[in-house]
């Protein structure tokens, strides 16, 4: 006779990991910790799960998709890794602070506190800004 699922230390409720889980699996409890179900990767395990679904011994809780961050979150990390890096590279050092990052920063803080209610993407940092570079290509000939 064949180890029941619970027989094997996993709890009675399972997650599923995608919209897919025939493919991507469940995350579940082993012995009260989690524990990924995947086809591939614990193939009798996941026989074993499927079966104690079939049987309604393990519920299947559906997969919800996380929620991105709204733009002021997203702004909000960005702006104190903007501070940090500012600081980083001028503050400590009582360097003026140049024109792109006060452009930057203050953009970003307008997203943070909500006056800037237009923009649908964050700005681009001077970070990007400044490793962006446009190359240009030479020809040379050999000598005959």
């Amino acid at each position: 006779m064949a180890v029941s699922f619970a027989q094997m230390g996993f709890g009675t409720s399972v997650t599923a990991s995608s919209n897919s889980p025939d493919v991507d699996g469940y995350v579940g409890t082993f012995n009260g910790l989690p524990f990924n179900i995947h086809p591939t990767a614990t193939p009798d395990i996941y026989t074993a799960l499927v079966a104690a679904i079939a049987a309604k011994t393990v519920t299947v809780n559906a997969y919800v998709a996380p929620t991105p961050p709204s733009l002021a979150e997203q702004a909000s990390s960005a702006l104190a890794a903007a501070r940090t890096e500012v600081y980083n590279s001028y503050g400590i050092l009582n360097e003026a602070t140049p024109d792109a990052w006060v452009t930057y920063l203050k953009a970003l803080m307008a997203i943070v506190n909500g006056t800037d209610t237009t923009s649908k993407v964050l700005p681009t940092s001077p970070l990007v800004s400044a490793t962006t570079s446009t190359t240009t290509a030479t020809t040379t000939s050999a000598a005959s």
